[in-house]
């Protein structure tokens, strides 16, 4: 899970220096602190899928930029249920976002589920 992180963090730094935006601009936009960009940035601390949904909308990056890592494996189906669970949820809005985006966020959901247990 720790490359996964980093990964994800590297990605979100990327997108926070083309913006030209410091850490501390960064974190006051989506409500977190300085420390908190800085050990998402560098894999020390996990980014939860709301959090990714902020920084996509202040970062004007498509969610799927942080996960795209996490393709669907061909014997892994998203079920219906799960799709209408996630909109339930209101972790995405069904109108600013893919079907394929959506199972990216899904399989990281899954994911940061499975670490906790």
């Amino acid at each position: 899970m720790d490359h996964i992180k980093e990964s994800i963090g590297k990605r979100i730094r990327t997108k926070r220096k083309e913006r030209k935006l410091s850490a501390e601009e960064l974190g006051n936009r989506v409500g977190v602190s300085k420390s908190f960009i800085s050990k998402v940035e560098t894999g020390k601390s996990k980014a939860s899928v709301e959090f990714l949904n902020k920084i996509s909308d202040v970062l004007n990056t498509p969610i799927s930029y942080f996960l795209d890592e996490f393709k669907e494996e061909p014997d892994e189906e998203l079920k219906q249920e799960d799709v209408e669970w996630i909109y339930f949820r209101k972790e995405v809005e069904q109108d600013d976002i893919s079907i394929e985006e959506i199972k990216k966020i899904y399989k990281f959901y899954k994911m940061t589920l499975d670490d906790k247990n």
